[in-house]
């Protein structure tokens, strides 16, 4: 509604520090299936916010690929992966890895590792270089957990 901007500032303002709103956009070339805007959200959600060297989201792109072409080549049974760049509000070059989780348990590791899955694909040689460009163009990450919460949330219609 057109006054929902005044309501959330007078029932929800005086609780929050600030507010921080970002645009992110999905990266169809890097992710390793797309999400169904007809679904609901997972209840969990493991995101991973890398922060980027300036000129480094080339080289991570470049990794990133590389290792989707691995996990494809042996069959490997990761799990969804959802990647999103910073197009605006935030700080500097960022992408973020979005991975869904129905619930703790979905959190485990597949029994190959992606570590074993790339040293059996490259060879300990080429994942130490994967992880070298990788580390180069990094800045610094952030991990966190996100619970989805269906009472508190609003999802747009996507049609």
């Amino acid at each position: 509604p057109a006054d929902s901007g005044e309501q959330i500032r007078a029932d929800v303002g005086p609780y929050v520090e600030n507010v921080k709103i970002s645009y992110w956009a999905f990266r169809p070339d890097l992710s390793s299936s797309k999400p169904n805007p007809n679904e609901p959200p997972t209840k969990f959600s493991s995101l991973v916010t890398f922060f980027l060297k300036p000129g480094g989201g080339d080289d991570v792109a470049d990794v990133i690929k590389q290792i989707n072409e691995a996990a494809k080549k042996s069959n490997w049974d990761g799990k969804p992966a959802y990647w999103y760049s910073l197009a605006n509000g935030g700080l500097g070059n960022q992408l973020l890895l979005a991975m869904p989780r129905t619930n703790w348990a979905d959190f485990a590791p597949p029994e190959k590792t992606m570590g074993k899955m790339l040293t059996e694909v490259y060879g300990k040689a080429g994942i130490d270089a994967l992880g070298k460009k990788f580390d180069d163009a990094l800045r610094s990450s952030r991990s966190e957990i996100l619970r989805y919460l269906p009472d508190l949330s609003y999802i747009a219609d996507s049609k």
